[in-house]
């Protein structure tokens, strides 16, 4: 029967002070002058490319410098100082959590005078020993992805060991994703560490669901919303706490300055696709099978024309999927009792090529103590079961088992002696919506809501004793609410308050027809099991067609 699960994960307000947020990245260096003396004073500025946002610090007295909670992107920065010209280097790119060296070198000159510099490559990463790598925007819209799982592709990253997330989560089709996933469930682990150890965060919120380390699949974001996310196999500085097996850090897309948008849709029909070994092996055709994956995105900075102009300052994203599968006539197999059986005649009962016997449990027995050993065959030849000893109830629940309709596997009465069809049903339907507004240069904020709702019921197929399985979330949430301060080039301060929710609605259900009146059990179970009484909406609806039956 079907069980109420609300699962809400997580509700927190968590200031802090660190030297960088989770998901950030920062760009530091050394400012120096053609004969390799600091340049204490400097101005340097970093200007994210898509929104024009700047990010301003100044090299101390030892010339070093220090830009930090950097969204990833392209930058580009600029350094000024008085006697020197202004030093430009474009297309500075930072990865999630990235800390980029780079150093500046000024020419002496008026600070009217621009000298740009693009071949030097940035240093590799010396301000600590954290390892990783990063699954960037490119490789997320570019890779195949079956289930459209972004995290899946952090197998592609090095020091990875397993089969991922087990096809968990933001996949509709593969798994459930109203309960959550359990990484624990593969054998995923980073850098040696134990399977089910390593968190999941977005946008700096932890999506681990505390309950067997699961990841909570409605905090996932869909393939288009990930901007990129980096997997990080060692070194992790103190701000990522509690995590021993590693963490996956993923950012999500926010709006630009220019209106993009996309549209898309995947889709999956049975006209391309080859039957399976089972449809053949029992003699069926290729199952109808449609799957139907769609939305879009679109994303901007705010303006209100003659009201508010957000340009540089204020921007949105929205982006919607839906999901639609409808899969019929699967082949199942199942074992039944054989006709003679349901009257107690175990004559032609095979198992494994013998045939059973039974002995009479009020019979006699031979020993003591606890070796006893019956010695009186049931029935008289240990073959049959005497109608009066047929229990109502075992009698009530053969009445409602189907009678077997092909072949058992050789050497057995009853393996296999049933085959059904089943169809399945599956909806799934999120969109997530995020604003980002850049208060000053030193304090910024964002809001992000993500809505999942979805729907997968299975038809039963071996008659109203083996109800399918159903699952239902409505109006799951995940939100993430975020305040940055930047203090200090070393100090950050960092409100965060997040809501992970899934009310969900799991487990075999039984189906419209199912009447237990002529079971032997008392009244208020009856009531309880009565057609209608346990109410659970469906989406196969009509389609009877499919051979998948309607349920309540």
């Amino acid at each position: 029967m079907p069980k109420k699960v609300l699962l809400i994960c997580a509700v927190w307000l968590a200031p802090s002070c660190v030297c960088w947020g989770q998901g950030y990245g920062s760009i530091s260096g050394t400012v120096s002058d053609a004969s390799g003396a600091v340049v204490p004073g400097a101005t340097i500025t970093a200007f994210e490319a898509a929104t024009k946002i700047g990010t301003t610090g100044k090299s101390n007295s030892e010339g070093q410098y220090n830009l930090i909670q950097l969204r990833p992107g392209l930058y580009d920065i600029t350094a000024e100082a008085n006697g020197f010209k202004m030093l430009s280097r474009p297309n500075i790119n930072v990865d999630v959590a990235g800390r980029v060296t780079l150093d500046l070198r000024l020419e002496v000159g008026g600070t009217s005078e621009t000298v740009a510099v693009t071949a030097e490559a940035p240093q590799l990463r010396t301000q600590d020993a954290q390892t990783g790598e990063v699954i960037d925007s490119t490789m997320i819209k570019n890779l195949p992805q079956l289930n459209r799982d972004p995290l899946e592709l952090l197998q592609l990253s090095g020091n990875v060991y397993g089969t991922g997330l087990s096809s968990n989560g933001s996949s509709p089709i593969s798994n459930n994703p109203a309960v959550g996933s359990n990484d624990s469930s593969g054998n995923l682990s980073l850098a040696g560490g134990r399977t089910g150890s390593l968190d999941y965060a977005v946008d700096g919120q932890n999506i681990n669901s505390g309950r067997g380390h699961e990841v909570l699949s409605n905090g996932i974001p869909t393939m288009e919303s990930v901007a990129e996310f980096k997997v990080i196999t060692g070194g992790m500085s103190a701000e990522y706490g509690r995590s021993s097996g590693g963490i996956v850090e993923v950012v999500t897309r926010g709006g630009t300055n220019q209106l993009h948008g996309q549209g898309f849709e995947f889709f999956r029909n049975n006209m391309l696709n080859a039957n399976s070994w089972l449809q053949n092996a029992t003699g069926g055709q290729a199952t109808i099978y449609k799957q139907n994956i769609y939305g879009g995105d679109l994303g901007g900075p705010v303006v209100l024309p003659k009201i508010y102009n957000g340009r540089n300052k204020t921007f949105w994203y929205f982006n919607y999927q839906g999901t639609k599968l409808r899969q019929a006539a699967v082949n199942m197999l199942g074992g039944v009792p054989t006709a003679a059986e349901r009257t107690g005649n175990m004559t032609d009962t095979l198992y494994n090529g013998v045939s059973p016997l039974m002995y009479d449990p009020l019979g006699s027995y031979t020993g003591t103590g606890t070796n006893l050993t019956r010695t009186t065959l049931l029935g008289g030849n240990g073959l049959i079961v005497p109608a009066s000893r047929i229990d109502p109830m075992s009698a009530a629940i053969l009445a409602d088992l189907p009678l077997p309709n092909r072949p058992a596997t050789p050497g057995f009465s009853d393996v296999d002696n049933y085959e059904g069809q089943q169809s399945t049903g599956t909806n799934a339907y999120t969109w997530n919506f995020r604003i980002d507004e850049n208060i000053t240069d030193q304090q910024r904020f964002f809001f992000r809501l993500k809505r999942d709702d979805y729907d997968n019921v299975n038809s039963e197929w071996m008659g109203v004793l083996n109800p399918p399985m159903a699952v239902q979330m409505k109006e799951g949430l995940n939100t993430d609410l975020n305040y940055t301060f930047t203090i200090s080039p070393t100090m950050v301060l960092t409100a965060r308050m997040g809501v992970d929710a899934v009310p969900s609605l799991s487990g075999p259900v039984l189906s419209s027809d199912f009447n237990a009146s002529d079971f032997p059990y008392d009244p208020a179970v009856k009531d309880w099991t009565a057609p209608g009484r346990l109410d659970f909406s469906t989406i196969l609806g009509s389609n009877g067609g499919w051979g998948g039956s309607r349920l309540n």
